[in-house]
This record gives structure tokens, C-alpha cells and sequence, in this order.
């Protein structure tokens, strides 16, 4: 019943197996070495052989290497891990990125948040380095990552309306790699296909279907910006189109969110409207920190039930 370390790999660059590297090596220095570590290979342009790691990770019989044949994205790579710790009968999985670096106490950390049974996600704060590793200052951050760091170590969300609090009022909070979940919520609530935010899309259906959130006291990732201040992978490789693109996924997984709550009876239908207007401007408050003016006034003009709509998104081009 080992917990599961999650990790999506995609090798594509000449930096991607020295940080695969530095990733495993930080799983392997967890204080509490009761643990798998599941790599999902994505069908990388240089998938890594067993021969270019050192004997020191290859003679590790907790790591489980997965691949796929065809490239799918990050979430679908989660799915595959998830379903395989499964299969292993991990009790709860963590979930981290393959150029990112987790602290040793982040799994008896975690395990003691999931002493409390009510508790179905459990994420923390973290810092950001560059690709060399060096600590980033806020000032050397994209924004809206700035502005996530901050809100997370001041004001973190937790309870079970977490995620109504994060889709109408804070937006993203959670980042992925300090977010472990208990195996049977995330079994209901698989990533999407999406690129693209794929992670809050799941964050807010996790919430809605009963999952109460815990923030730990202490940091437990290193969040690599291996771009500078670019952004992440999935930001650099949208083609200047990713805010459009966040914005039309966020909003189908609220309203997936909203659907499953209304299901349980946590929610009154009456009430979706309200939230509804509350989560198109928060939405559009968001893209404008970002620098898109014209997206957010598309979306302070929408009625509510017109923000899930992809053609509306297309307005921008």
C-alpha cells in the first residue's frame, strides 16, 4: 500500500534528463522511504534509456516506468500513472513534474494531513528556480506565478468550498506539483486531454465532488521556470494563444464543477447563475493582470451561460 509519486515525463530538450535526474533523486531522499515513483514517458522525441541514469536510480525497484506510444499531453500521462498506482493499491498519490524538485519531509508530511479523514487533497506553498536551479525572487516571475506564490503563502484555501472559493474569487491555487490526492477522488476525476490548465480543470471538479483541501505549514516543490520568465511548457508551446485557450477550459470545468455539486445536493440550482457571474469576473480580471485587455472585455460582455462556449473564444482572432 506505498503512496505514488506521479511524474509525467517529456524529454525534448538537452536539459530534460539532467532534470528527470535531480527530480527522481529528490524522491529518493524522502524521509519516509515507504513509496513508488511512477514515470510516464509521453512518447518523448528522446525517450531516456535505463543506461543514460546512474545505477543509483536504475537499481531502485520503487520506480515504475511507463510509456506511450503516441504523445497525449500531461494530464492523460497523470491518468496513466494514477491508473497504474492504482493496480499497486496506492492508497494516494503525488503529483509532481519531471523538471521540478520536491523536499524530503513532503511525504511524511502529507501522509500525517491524511491522518484526518475528511481531507481529500492536500497542497502547499513552494519556491520557484530558473534551469540552473537558482532561487527566483517574485520580481523575477511571470506574473499571475507572482501573484499564485503570494496568495498561497498568505491567504491558502482549504475546506471543502475550496474550489467555489478558487473558481469565483482567487482563481488557481493548488500547484501541481504540491498537490497529492487521495486515490479514490482522483479515480473519479481523470485530467482532461487539454493542455492547457488541465491541472485547475481538475482541481475544481476534485472539490466539487466532496474532496476538503489541507495546506501544509511547509513548502514541498521547487517549481522550475526552466524558460526564464516565459512561463511553463504548456505557456511556451500555446503560441501566444494561451490565455484564450485557459480561459475556455477553466470555464468547462466549472461548469462540470457545478454540475457535479448540484448532482451531490451541495448546491441549489438557483445559486449557479450567481456564481456563474462571480467566476466570469474573476475570469476576466485574471486575464487582464495578464496583459490581454480585449479577451477580458469579450468576457465582461458574455452572459454567464455564453462563457462555456468555445466559438465565443474565437472572437479574438
Amino acid at each position: 500500500m506505498h503512496p505514488a509519486f506521479i511524474m509525467p515525463y517529456y524529454g525534448d530538450n538537452s536539459s530534460s534528463l539532467d532534470y528527470l535526474e535531480t527530480a527522481i533523486h529528490s524522491v529518493q531522499a524522502q524521509t519516509d522511504p515507504d513509496w513508488v515513483l511512477v514515470i510516464v514517458d509521453d512518447a518523448s522525441p528522446a525517450p531516456f534509456q535505463s543506461q543514460q541514469l546512474p545505477a543509483s536510480i536504475t537499481s531502485d525497484n520503487r520506480l515504475h516506468i511507463l510509456r506511450h506510444t503516441t504523445r497525449q499531453g500531461p494530464g492523460i500521462s497523470r491518468n496513466t500513472g494514477v491508473q497504474h498506482a492504482n493496480t499497486l493499491g496506492s492508497p494516494f498519490v503525488l503529483f509532481l513534474d519531471a523538471d521540478d524538485v520536491t523536499t524530503a519531509s513532503r511525504l511524511a508530511l502529507t501522509r500525517e494531513a491524511f491522518l484526518d479523514d475528511s481531507v481529500g487533497v492536500v497542497y502547499s506553498s513552494f519556491s520557484a528556480i530558473d534551469g540552473s536551479g537558482k532561487t527566483l525572487s517574485p520580481e523575477a516571475m511571470i506574473p499571475s506565478l507572482a501573484s499564485l506564490l503570494r496568495r498561497v503563502r498568505t491567504q491558502p484555501i482549504t475546506g471543502r468550498d475550496a474550489w467555489l472559493e478558487m473558481a469565483t474569487e482567487t482563481g488557481y491555487t493548488n500547484l501541481t506539483s504540491t498537490t497529492s490526492v487521495r486515490m479514490p477522488y482522483i479515480l473519479q476525476t481523470p485530467f482532461p486531454a487539454e493542455k492547457i490548465s488541465e491541472d485547475f480543470h481538475t482541481w475544481l471538479r476534485l472539490g466539487a465532488l466532496g474532496a476538503e483541501y489541507a495546506c501544509l505549514d511547509e513548502e514541498t516543490c521547487q517549481y522550475r521556470l526552466w524558460g526564464g520568465e516565459a512561463g511553463s511548457a504548456s505557456r511556451n508551446e500555446s503560441k501566444g494563444l494561451f490565455n484564450r485557450k485557459k480561459a475556455e477550459v477553466d470555464s468547462d470545468g466549472f461548469e462540470q464543477a457545478l454540475d457535479i455539486a448540484v448532482s451531490r445536493g451541495v448546491l441549489a440550482v438557483a445559486q449557479i447563475p450567481v456564481h456563474r457571474a462571480k467566476f466570469q469576473r474573476r475570469l476576466a480580471e485574471e486575464i487582464r493582470f495578464e496583459g490581454e485587455d480585449t479577451l477580458a472585455r469579450i468576457l465582461e460582455t458574455l452572459q454567464p451561460d455564453q462563457v462555456t462556449d468555445p466559438a465565443i473564444f474565437l472572437m479574438q482572432e
